[in-house]
């Protein structure tokens, strides 16, 4: 079951955004646009960014910039509680952002290029639902699950290509352990995700995220040709486990996006 692959990060607008104390005002302000370029840096679809690729990169980098400066400048313990948790994965997701970011350019092995497209596809969409989540804390308004799940959507359509990777019949044994080791990785993402708005999905994605890593764990153990903690009747078990896990996640996420 494939999960969408387009992760659009827009602008919500908030009477009551001026109120709110800086620099959370600025990043509600500005925060979508800076995603947005570092978006359409690493993941150009029009015309105009492949135009000039130079112009994408200076306007990323500036954003990336301001991103982290804006996350230093945050002091979680100062602003409303309600807004807590979202400033906290803000800063969070904006430091894995960004150290992804300042190595990108200079990794040259094809596992490396993958793994950091990967974080950075979901983190900069994970930034994107960050502020929404902390857009909606500071003008009082319903959270919608469509418009938070970004972030998530994009970590599990992550973890769905380095699955394919791993279930590839002409990969590699290193290929796999590197998907296997990605996944893992995202599996932590995922289950930090869990902070939206319908607890069930929430749930879904912290269960979802343990058996990845047990599985990828196992699977990595038999690659490397380790002592296994799981057998292999176990190990196929637990895969067929996970692949029902993932499908109740994305019909859920269908039907909460409605």
């Amino acid at each position: 079951m494939l999960l969408g692959a387009c992760i659009c990060v827009g602008s919500v607008s908030v009477a009551t955004a001026a109120t709110s104390p800086s620099p959370v005002k600025e990043i509600i302000a500005n925060g979508y646009a800076s995603v947005n370029s570092i978006r359409s840096f690493f993941f150009c679809e029009t015309s105009a960014c492949k135009k000039d690729k130079s112009a994408a990169a200076k306007s990323s980098s500036a954003a990336m910039n301001y991103l982290e400066s804006e996350a230093i400048a945050l002091r979680p313990a100062k602003v409303p509680q309600l807004q807590r948790p979202f400033v906290k994965k803000f800063i969070a997701d904006v430091k894995s952002l960004g150290q992804v970011y300042a190595v990108y350019a200079s990794e040259t092995t094809a596992n490396e290029i993958t793994r950091n497209t990967g974080i950075v596809y979901y983190e900069s969409a994970n930034v994107g639902s960050d502020i929404y989540l902390l857009t909606s804390a500071v003008s009082g308004t319903k959270v919608l699950f469509a418009d938070w799940g970004i972030g998530a959507v994009a970590v599990l359509y992550t973890m769905q290509v380095e699955t394919q990777v791993v279930n590839a019949k002409n990969s590699s044994a290193a290929t796999d352990i590197a998907a296997n080791s990605d996944l893992e990785v995202d599996a932590t993402a995922l289950a930090k995700d869990a902070i939206g708005p319908n607890n069930q999905f929430n749930e879904l994605l912290v269960t979802f995220a343990k058996s990845q890593e047990t599985v990828s764990k196992a699977e990595n153990g038999v690659l490397e040709k380790k002592k296994s903690t799981l057998s292999n009747a176990q190990l196929k078990a637990d895969i067929s486990t996970l692949s029902g896990e993932f499908t109740k996640i994305v019909n859920l996420q269908k039907t909460l996006s409605k």
